[in-house]
């Protein structure tokens, strides 16, 4: 009895000395799935460029130093502890290298007193500098936003990162340039810089297109006749109109006004869960942009985007491949 005691014990002692497998290493309590940057911090997670804790801390005020320390990881600067020529960055601070590796990349610069103020809260005009620089972002997107003049300090910053899809205001047509700019929101500029697939693209699924072929069947009410009988038609998304795609074939005739374009941004994880498909299946690449259709009266057809001239749309249970119409030059 006691020698199986003392093996108890001893196995006791080892799982209490293993390492453990910690719960913040796969999220935040902070971030739950229906945050609407959640897949964007998940994103940045999984890359490194932050780090897993409890908590995120989503509406925190960003600082000089934290867009400093993430910005540089996102585009894989050297991070080792050295020497700054600011005086209030000594060697010994743990954001020394990754300061001096962002102010060497020309992405950030000190102030003319000799210091970077490393806990001086930054702003989302300030923010539009720091990734436009990182990310050589060089095309202006021709764009006016009320609060962001001719002439501002960030007018250039701000009109590379419409043209680059990484931003596009707020409805009623400002930037919010002098507004602090929050943890939630720095991860979704920088997954937007980082990768093409989190861009706000709303309107690069605008225009006609035509059904191509069917991408794969599902489980619904389109028999392989009525899918056969879809090849061809020509399907419309505008800011105007947009055509219905539902259970029905006859849904396509109709054509919903003054549509909401609806964007969500899948993991891989979710989306076979969510639509009982494998997205590859599909010929889409994770993370998965889903758009939604619906009018005053509901729903009207949802849609992924495969990239700016392939949409994959769903209707009666089969996916279908659109492709852009393109007009002959006369």
């Amino acid at each position: 009895m006691r020698k199986v005691l003392s093996i108890l014990l001893t196995f006791v002692l080892l799982l209490s000395l293993a390492p453990q497998t910690k719960a913040n290493n796969v999220g935040f309590k902070d971030v739950p799935k229906s945050h609407p940057n959640y897949t964007e911090i998940m994103y940045l997670l999984e890359k490194g460029v932050i780090e897993p804790a409890e908590k995120f801390g989503v509406n925190q005020k960003v600082t000089r130093e934290e867009v400093a320390i993430t910005v540089a990881k996102a585009i894989g600067l050297d991070g080792k502890k050295t020497k700054t020529k600011f005086k209030d960055v000594p060697e010994s601070r743990h954001s020394s290298g990754y300061i001096n590796s962002a102010v060497r990349a020309g992405i950030i610069n000190g102030y003319p007193d000799g210091t970077f103020k490393p806990t001086q809260q930054v702003t989302r005009g300030h923010m539009a500098a720091f990734i436009a620089n990182a990310f050589k972002l060089t095309n202006q997107a021709d764009i006016k936003f009320k609060d962001v003049p001719k002439g501002s300090t960030s007018y250039v910053a701000v009109r590379k990162l419409a043209a680059a899809n990484i931003t596009s205001g707020y409805p009623d047509g400002t930037f919010k340039p002098n507004e602090g700019l929050s943890r939630a929101h720095i991860s979704a500029f920088l997954a937007r810089a980082m990768n093409p697939a989190f861009r706000r693209a709303s309107e690069s699924y605008y225009g006609e297109w035509i059904i191509n072929q069917v991408q794969a069947y599902g489980v619904g009410t389109y028999s392989s006749e009525d899918a056969e009988s879809l090849l061809g038609k020509s399907l419309t998304f505008t800011a105007n109109k947009a055509s219905c795609f539902g259970d029905k074939p006859s849904d396509i005739v109709k054509v919903a006004t003054n549509p909401i374009y609806t964007e969500t941004i899948i993991p891989a994880s979710d989306f076979e869960k969510k639509h009982r498909i494998p997205f590859d299946l599909l010929g889409l690449k994770a993370p998965i942009t889903e758009i939604n259709v619906s009018d005053s009266k509901g729903h009207v057809s949802t849609f992924f985007i495969k990239d700016d001239n392939t949409l994959i749309i769903s209707g009666g249970g089969t996916y279908f491949e659109l492709i852009r119409k393109v007009s002959k030059n006369k």
